[in-house]
């Protein structure tokens, strides 16, 4: 009798589970969740990746490319493989049961609609707004060096940006493409579909529902249940729609994250409620003796003048230290460039291809012909893409402050260091020659800005947490906004700052010492740094909010109109299930091209029975189809669980109570005559697992090209076993003890 090679062993903490859908169609991935969290593994142990995130069931695509999630608050989640994170998201309604079917996209008069816009290579439609970007990653290989030279190119500061510090970096493959799946949550009268997981289509109905009645739908988009056949209907492009939908919900939620980690990384490190205050609240405590002007500047005096205070010297001895400034100026500096490069790799890139897409939204909604019964509003969203454009710009005019704060505060911080070595320890002759100096001619206020925030952030409130105006949506104002003007005043001022930090302005006149700039010349205190903005001017995160909602209410409102049909007639009425404790089913299509329809069921057994039942059912996928019976009685047994790998195989976990053991065996039920008779299991080849106290309690089950693969969970949730179904026969008796004693610790 033959048995399966083992593949791997997982060890995880207490309470993961997996579930019969855990392991990927096409893929040797394995995701496992408890009430916390959710993890990807590798079959051979190995974690890929771990969300924060709690759910109650899922489903795996097709491809095996994204997951649909249920988490514990009713919301469907659909996670990229890649790195789990949450590319569409909506709300479902309670006892909802989802699952993602593949469809086919139909082409129109020959034409291929469908494109993915790519780092390097851009279609041409979108050629009127790639001019107002000022430059391009990378297609291929995202070096930095490359990178920085570009921008260097393009009249950007030359500043250093490690990939270690870079919070998000843009994706160099293709955005998730999710345009050939539909999303279905599965209610007890109705069903919801989500065309490529946005699109939401009008309900349908589903009367005299099974209580087992699962969901079938073919990629010709056929639906079938227990009780129902039918098709859905729907207009000719309403896939292209979706599409595009797709791809630009994907784009703004990278945007969207992207600024909502600024936003965080500015508030935590720069902002009115960082921790950079306590630089503040540390100088005031030590000058409010010596001036009853404000502590900063009375600082700033005792530093550029020189004093013979005691306490001068144990303040900085004590808190501004070499090792403590350099500290502070890291972290600063590195905050900085993260915020430099979650815009330049993260937010603009993605921006940028929203942008794209919206143009061939227009384009194609304005064809003649095109998007038939798809109405689009078109003054909406003339007004999303002026807003999204605005919305470029001002992250543009936010790249330029934060470009000069980088320049500005290396400069302040090598002024600081200058003083405090001048200045902290000194005798007699140096004080003498510090007070003859005449007063030099420096930008107080601008050094004061730089201790009160940390790193003299304070005017990027306007642009990232003020949300103190509504973005204008004005649908009958065509204004124009001339990105060149925009950009090409920002590139005038990063080369301006760019020759400034390399000290190639011929008239550079600077403070002796201080590293800093004359008052006049590149700083000017807070005024002159704050980007000319409209009052009415909204900060980007609003903006980002307003754009997302309503390009969602857009597509919505586009869908809700759409004459969507459904010709819906009941199926062949199968047997009567009642008390089912398991039940399995799965679809296949032979090489013939017929589809049948297999379930596989059992009912829970009495203290007095020993022997287990399953009772097998299948059916042709087709009108006037009926339902066949085949009875596979195991006996001395109790089954455990199982399911379904193919055309050809069920998987049987039992409980083989006569010689207290559990068995993996498979059941090659394609052979069955389908008679209803009752007749034993041929059991195909099996595997004895342990004999210890019932220890599995869960079975997952897949058949990946070439080789099939089922996970077993054991010791209520402390390991995991993954074997090969087809794997070797030839494995000696110490490796299969090895692997008992492995299951009973």
């Amino acid at each position: 009798m033959g048995s399966y090679q083992l593949l791997d062993k997982l060890k995880f903490q207490h309470g993961l589970r997996l579930n019969r859908d855990s392991i990927c169609p096409r893929m040797d991935l394995l995701l496992m969740y408890n009430k916390q969290s959710t993890k990807l593994y590798r079959v051979n142990g190995s974690l890929i990746w771990e969300r924060d995130l709690a759910i109650q069931q899922f489903k795996w695509n097709f491809d095996g490319k994204f997951i649909v999630a249920v988490d514990k608050n009713d919301s469907v989640h659909v996670l990229d493989v890649t790195d789990g994170s949450t590319v569409h998201h909506f709300s479902c309604e309670e006892g909802c049961s989802v699952d993602a079917f593949k469809v086919e996209k139909p082409k129109r008069d020959g034409t291929n609609f469908d494109y993915l816009p790519t780092l390097g290579a851009l279609p041409d439609v979108s050629k009127s707004i790639n001019q107002f970007l000022p430059f391009r990653l990378p297609k291929n290989d995202k070096n930095d060096g490359d990178y920085i030279q570009k921008l260097t190119k393009s009249g950007f500061p030359a500043v250093p940006i490690e990939s270690s510090s870079v919070a998000i970096h843009v994706r160099e493959e293709s955005l998730l493409d999710s345009s050939s799946s539909v999303v279905a949550c599965r209610y007890d009268d109705f069903l919801q579909l989500y065309l490529q997981g946005t699109l939401q289509l009008p309900r349908i109905p589903l009367p005299n529902a099974s209580p087992y009645d699962s969901l079938i739908i073919t990629p010709q988009l056929d639906v079938y249940t227990l009780t129902h056949y039918g098709r859905i209907i729907i207009p000719r492009d309403i896939h292209h729609l979706g599409c595009l939908s797709s791809q630009m919900s994907i784009t703004l939620s990278y945007a969207f994250e992207g600024i909502l980690r600024l936003t965080k990384l500015y508030a935590d490190n720069g902002g009115p409620r960082s921790e950079s205050i306590k630089w503040h609240d540390k100088i005031h405590e030590f000058v409010k003796p010596h001036s009853t002007d404000t502590p900063e500047l009375a600082l700033i005096q005792l530093l550029l003048m020189g004093t013979t205070s005691k306490g001068l010297r144990e303040f900085i001895g004590e808190n501004l230290t070499d090792r403590t400034l350099e500290k502070w100026t890291t972290t600063v500096s590195s905050s900085l460039h993260q915020m430099q490069s979650l815009i330049l790799y993260h937010i603009v890139p993605s921006l940028e291809r929203t942008l794209i897409i919206f143009e061939e939204l227009q384009v194609t909604s304005l064809t003649p012909g095109n998007y038939q019964g798809i109405p689009i509003d078109e003054p909406i969203l003339r007004q999303i893409i002026s807003t999204t454009t605005k919305l470029t710009s001002r992250i543009w005019e936010l790249t330029t402050t934060i470009s000069k704060k980088v320049i500005d505060f290396n400069e302040f911080a090598k002024f600081l260091k200058y003083q405090m070595s001048k200045y902290a320890y000194f005798n007699q002759e140096e004080i003498d020659e510090v007070v003859s100096m005449p007063k030099p001619d420096f930008d107080i206020m601008a050094v004061i800005q730089y201790l009160q925030s940390g790193f003299a952030m304070t005017e990027i409130d306007d642009f990232l947490i003020k949300n103190d105006y509504l973005v204008p949506c004005d649908k009958d104002s065509d204004e124009h906004v001339d990105m060149d003007t925009v950009l090409g005043k920002a590139q005038k001022n990063l080369k301006e700052a760019n020759k400034l930090i390399e000290g190639r302005e011929s008239n550079d006149r600077r403070v002796s010492g201080s590293g800093l700039p004359i008052r006049g010349r590149h700083s000017q205190g807070r005024a002159s740094e704050i980007p000319r903005t409209s009052s009415l001017q909204a900060d980007v995160m609003s903006t980002t909010t307003w754009i997302v909602n309503n390009l969602k209410s857009l597509m919505q409102g586009a869908v809700d109109n759409c004459d969507v049909k459904l010709d819906l007639q009941m199926r062949a009425r199968m047997p009567s299930l009642e008390n089912v404790q398991t039940f399995r089913e799965n679809v296949i299509q032979t090489e013939e091209g017929a589809v049948y329809h297999n379930i596989a069921y059992s009912y829970h057994l009495t203290d007095e029975q020993n022997d287990s039942e399953i009772i097998l059912l299948k059916t042709a996928l087709e009108k006037d189809s009926k339902w066949q019976m085949q009875r596979l009685h195991l006996p001395t047994t109790r089954v455990v669980d199982y399911g379904y790998f193919d055309g050809e195989t069920l998987i049987v976990l039992v409980f083989d109570r006569d010689n207290d053991e559990h068995i993996l065996a498979s059941v090659p039920y394609h052979d069955l005559a389908y008679d209803g008779s009752r007749i034993i299991a041929p059991l195909d080849k099996q595997r004895t697992l342990s004999k210890s106290d019932e220890p599995i309690n869960e079975l997952a089950l897949n058949g990946l090209p070439g080789r099939r693969i089922a996970a077993l969970s054991t010791n209520a949730g402390y390991g995991c076993l993954v074997f090969d179904m087809d794997g070797d026969d030839m494995e000696s008796d110490e490796e299969k003890g090895d692997e008992d004693e492995d299951m009973e610790e």
